[in-house]
């Protein structure tokens, strides 16, 4: 029987409150996200896309306006739940998501912002490799009041750490040729040389499911540990703001073994795609 009953803020409260410990919160609409809705919504080429997935200036993108205004509507039910603890992705669209969602909540001065550098979103476009990590912390050491950024410090390269937790394979083949590059934030070519990949990729991302699932398994097992050693209320919520299609595998069910797969490991046979 369908239910036509309508979503309301308090329906969703409840539903948010009953429901599991852990939120997934996937960030608003980014720049990017903006731009790719406005050319999918004329008529567009295939080459259209692919200059898009590749533009300078939408690299690490932000949220747009819209994607702003969506977190500040999210404020009043965000508010209502408790919350003492917030994972979220090194990428600004994330990053600005959990400021705006939760910088009016009651709890906002003692919320611990945890960054977590394998909650970033697979490789597949321009606005999926950071600018330079190293000054968005800074930049949002100022915006929360306690931010524990630990977990990028444990990075070899922390200003490359992406590079880490990628396919070993092509991590090998963009750090065999990279080289330095004063003109860039990264302060090397690494940039070019992912853009050239997605290039030569398309229509294909250049980070493997397998990839993305294997930071997706360390990140639950994180979240479990914590979970088993921090005491919580019972009510209160632990929240991780990422991404689509990292979160398409976190909750991504398999109809077959995929142990065998390697890095051509399937689509999930069921999962959620979370809106911004």
């Amino acid at each position: 029987m369908e239910n036509n009953t309508p979503v309301t803020e308090t329906s969703e409260l409840e539903f948010l409150k009953e429901g599991s410990q852990v939120l997934l919160l996937r960030h608003a609409n980014s720049k990017y996200n903006f731009a790719y809705e406005t050319m999918t919504s004329k008529g567009y080429t295939e080459e259209d896309e692919k200059k898009l997935r590749v533009k300078k200036d939408l690299r690490d993108s932000p949220l747009s306006d819209l994607g702003i205004q969506q977190c500040i509507k999210a404020q009043p039910l965000a508010n209502k739940l408790k919350v003492d603890h917030v994972f979220v992705s090194p990428l600004k669209r994330a990053l600005e998501t959990a400021y705006y969602v939760f910088m009016n909540h009651p709890n906002f001065d003692n919320i611990q912002f945890i960054l977590m550098p394998i909650l970033k979103e697979a490789i597949d476009t321009t606005c999926d490799i950071p600018v330079n990590v190293q000054e968005t912390v800074e930049e949002f050491k100022g915006k929360f009041p306690k931010f524990d950024t630990s977990e990028l410090e444990k990075y070899s390269d922390p200003l490359h750490f992406f590079l880490e937790d990628i396919n070993l394979d092509f991590s090998k083949k963009i750090l065999s040729s990279k080289i330095l590059d004063s003109n860039d934030p990264l302060c090397s070519n690494a940039y070019d040389l992912l853009l050239d990949e997605i290039n030569e990729n398309y229509p294909a991302q250049i980070e493997t499911r397998k990839s993305a699932i294997t930071r997706v398994n360390k990140a639950k097992k994180v979240v479990k540990d914590f979970l088993e050693s921090t005491e919580l209320d019972s009510d209160s919520k632990v929240v991780l703001v990422g991404h689509s299609n990292y979160f398409k595998m976190w909750t991504g069910k398999w109809d077959r073994d995929i142990s065998s797969y390697g890095d051509q490991l399937p689509e999930p046979s069921d999962s959620v795609f979370l809106r911004n």
